[in-house]
C-alpha cells in the first residue's frame, strides 16, 4: 500500500507490469533477491517503461519475524537529521529531544561515521539505510564528537504512519497461519512420533 517504503530498492529491467506486485524477483541463479512492487509507468497508461523496483531481501528478512507472529511491522526512525559538513561527512542537525537518538547520547553537531557497519555518503543515503529496519531494531552506530569517536547502539523508534482508519487484524486468519506454521514444524520435528500432540 502507499505506506510501503521502497528504502534501498533494486532496480530492474524486467518487465514488471501492474498485478506483478508482490512477486519474487530472482538473480541468475534462480535465487530471491527481492520483491517487485512498484514501477515507472509511461504517460498512455499502466504500462512498464522499463524501470521496476524491488524492496531489497535484507530488508525483507528485518521484517519477516514481526509479520510472520502477525504483528504490525511498522518502520523505524531515529527522529533525527542529517547535513553533510564541508568535508562530505554527515553530522546530525536536528534530533528530536524524546527520540532514542537523545536518550542514547546523540547530540546536534555529532559526526555520523558508520550507520550498522555502512559509511553513509549523503544525507539521502542515510535516509535509504535508515528505512530498511524496522522499529526497535538496535542500529550500532559510530559517530565523531569534537575529534573523539564513540560508538553507540540505538534501538530505533517506531515510525507509525497517520492511517484515517485504524488496522483489524484478522484473528483467525492469524490465527490459522500459526496453526500452519506449529504443523509443519511437528512434521519436521518429530517425523517418527506416530500421535502427536494437537495441543500446540
Amino acid at each position: 500500500g502507499k505506506n510501503l517504503v521502497y528504502s534501498d530498492c533494486i532496480q530492474v529491467d524486467a518487465s514488471i507490469n501492474p498485478g506483478n506486485s508482490g512477486g519474487p524477483l530472482f538473480d541468475a541463479a534462480g535465487e530471491v533477491i527481492g520483491i517487485n512492487g512498484r514501477i515507472s509507468i509511461s504517460r498512455r497508461g499502466r504500462l512498464n517503461v522499463g524501470f521496476g523496483y524491488a524492496i531489497a531481501v535484507d530488508q525483507i528478512k528485518r521484517f519477516i519475524p514481526a509479520l510472520r507472529a502477525g504483528l504490525h511491522a511498522y518502520h523505524g526512525t531515529l527522529q533525527a537529521t542529517v547535513v553533510a559538513d564541508p568535508d562530505g561527512v554527515l553530522a546530525f542537525q536536528r534530533i528530536a529531544p524524546q527520540s532514542s537518538a537523545a536518550t542514547a547520547g546523540l547530540e546536534s553537531g555529532d559526526r555520523l561515521l558508520r550507520f550498522d557497519g555502512v559509511t553513509p555518503t549523503s544525507p539521502n543515503h542515510y535516509v535509504s539505510l535508515l528505512g530498511a529496519y524496522p522499529g526497535d531494531w538496535p542500529i550500532p552506530l559510530t559517530i565523531d564528537r569534537q575529534g573523539a569517536t564513540r560508538e553507540v547502539v540505538v534501538r530505533l523508534d517506531v515510525d507509525k504512519p497517520k492511517s484515517q482508519r485504524p488496522f483489524a487484524p484478522q484473528r483467525e486468519v492469524n490465527l490459522r497461519e500459526v496453526r500452519r506454521v506449529l504443523q509443519r514444524f511437528q512434521a519436521a520435528a518429530l517425523p517418527a512420533v506416530a500421535s502427536r500432540p494437537t495441543g500446540w
